[in-house]
Order: C-alpha cells, then structure tokens, then sequence
C-alpha cells in the first residue's frame, strides 16, 4: 500500500514537471493532474468453482472433478477490490472547452474474489461439507475516458464514457474445505455388530495463479468543487462490464465504483 502510494505521488510529480515545460500532449492541452482513490466491485457473474480451478497455474489436489457445483449451493461470494489511480486530463478540442480526455494508470492492489459453498442442501454431494474457494491478486491498467463538463452552482458536475485495458498478476488462488472420512468399527453398535462413525477433516491447497487480461466500459461521472483557485476535491463514481481472460479462462465482470478525487488544475 505504501509503495503504491509513493509510486503515484512520484508519477503526479512527473506530470507536473512535464506539464509545466511543455502545455501540450500530442496537440491536446494538459488542463489538470491528480490522483482518485477508490473502493471497486469488480463482480465476476456467477463467480464459482469453474473459474478458480481455471486460473490455477498448476491444476488443483483436491478430488472434487465429480462435485456438483450448483449456483443454488453458493453460501456467499466477495469481490473486494481497492484502487488508486493517477490521472492527467487534457483538452482534445480548443472549440470545445467543456470536453475532457481524462487519462491514467491506475493500480489494483489485493483484490479478494471468494465463493463459498454449503452442501448442506445438495443431496449430490456425500463427500463434503463445504467448499470455499479464495484469491487475491493486483492489477495494472491504463484508463481512458471522454467527459463532459458543466458548473452549477458552485458545483462542477462531468459525466461521460470510458474504458481501462491491463493485466491481472502475482496471485495466489486458495481451495480449503472439509470431507467426510466414513469409519466402519467392529462391535461398536447397539447389537454388537457394526457401525459406521463419520467425521469431517478439513484440507486446505494454495496455488499461483495465471496472469489475467481484462477490459472494461464503463459510464463514468462525478461532483467536484474547487478550493483555493486550483485543488479540485470531490466524489466520482463508474458503472459498467468488463471481463477477464486467460488460457482456459473466461468470465465476463460487472463495474461498481466510487471514491474520492482529488486535482491539482492548470493554468
């Protein structure tokens, strides 16, 4: 977290040294810089055991190849995804100054995607209790976004469409659960003869998992005031679909965001 931080704050300063020697970008006006940081729910529809058994590098150990994965069986799912992105906009029409390109990398760092399975309902599945699977990975990606922008106010009010294209990397994907071990003991019943004893013992696998392609669209809008002639401080949100790629892996994904912005505007 703070190396990420430190990262972003080096490449705002970046920004600002090259924006102050040379106002333009490929003919676009440079107009602000800044950072966002925000709270991402990047939901995978339908996130269950396929997927995660895809994105191992190495297969799993695990014997659940028969298990009846049902969706029905799905206790609760976690798609938790923290991101900082720093951002520089710029102008891409003289004639039209209420237009913005807003541009950046942004940085997902720890993003949890979780399943968690109850059998208890399942009459299909006699060898497990539970089953939950786990991951945590970062994110890299470029954003790109086209706004529009209005004063109301003392407000100034943008809203527009975009899209990010990146790599999912360096993560770990973890299956852990409990199976039913069945006993047969001599003499132990009621009568003397046979009985069966069951109990439940909990495994636990972590695996590397594949590095991941994804995209996504996404409505993008946002309220901001300005302070001091030049801080621009406000909240932002995004909504849209992506998905997420890799050999034997496909999942198409659903974007909700929102977080603070903070910009530093140009002269």
């Amino acid at each position: 977290m703070k190396k990420a931080l430190l990262f972003f704050t080096l490449l705002s300063f970046t920004y600002l040294s090259y924006a102050q020697s040379s106002a333009r970008i490929a003919g676009m006006k440079i107009t602000k810089f800044g950072l966002s940081a925000t709270y991402d729910e990047d939901m995978i529809r339908d996130i269950g055991a396929d997927y995660f058994i895809g994105v191992s590098k190495d297969g799993i150990e695990a014997d659940i190849e028969d298990v009846n994965f049902r969706s029905q069986d799905i206790y609760s799912m976690v798609c938790e995804n923290p991101a900082i992105r720093a951002e520089l906009t710029l102008q891409p029409f003289r004639s039209l100054k209420n237009i913005s390109l807003n541009t950046g990398a942004s940085f997902m760092f720890n993003r949890n995607d979780a399943s968690y399975y109850n059998f208890y309902y399942n009459t299909g599945v006699n060898d497990y209790n539970n089953i939950r699977f786990s991951s945590y990975s970062n994110e890299l990606a470029l954003d790109a976004s086209l706004l529009y922008h209005q004063k109301f106010l003392f407000l100034h009010l943008y809203g527009g469409v975009g899209t990010n294209l990146g790599m999912t990397f360096a993560g770990r994907m973890t299956l852990e659960g409990a199976y039913k071990k069945e006993t047969t003991v001599e003499g132990s019943g009621t009568d003397g003869g046979e009985s069966t004893q069951i109990e439940y013992i909990d495994f636990r696998e972590e695996h590397q998992m594949k590095n991941l392609l994804h995209q996504r669209v996404f409505l993008q809008g946002g309220a901001t005031i300005i302070t001091f002639g030049r801080l621009e401080l406000g909240l932002e949100g995004r909504i849209g679909i992506g998905y997420r790629a890799a050999s034997d892996v496909f999942a198409v994904t659903e974007l909700h965001s929102a977080g603070f912005v903070a910009k530093w505007c140009l002269k």
